[in-house]
């Protein structure tokens, strides 16, 4: 926060509308909210859906290719990441 003071006062001298303290404060309210999930280590687990998967006919199961193993996960991450720019932000 000192640094964003010293830098709004600099602005302030200079004639122009300080805004870094208020930014600094709105940083520091999403690295708390977001802590607790990036400090901690996450295991997904698909056995339901890939008993789901097991429990489909064959005709099923090529009509539903949702088997989580068969994921090309450098092909489906940049598009994944793009939805959520484009949705989300």
């Amino acid at each position: 926060m000192i640094p964003a003071f010293f830098a709004d006062c600099f602005l302030w001298l200079s004639g122009k509308r300080p805004r870094y303290v208020k930014l600094q404060q709105i940083a520091l309210k999403l690295n708390n909210n977001y802590q607790y999930f990036t400090t901690r280590s996450w295991l997904m687990d698909s056995k339901k859906t890939q008993a789901l998967y097991a429990s489909l006919s064959a005709l099923d199961q090529n009509l539903f290719p949702f088997n989580p193993v068969n994921i090309v996960w450098s092909e489906y991450l940049p598009v994944y990441y793009k939805g959520v720019k484009t949705y989300l932000f």
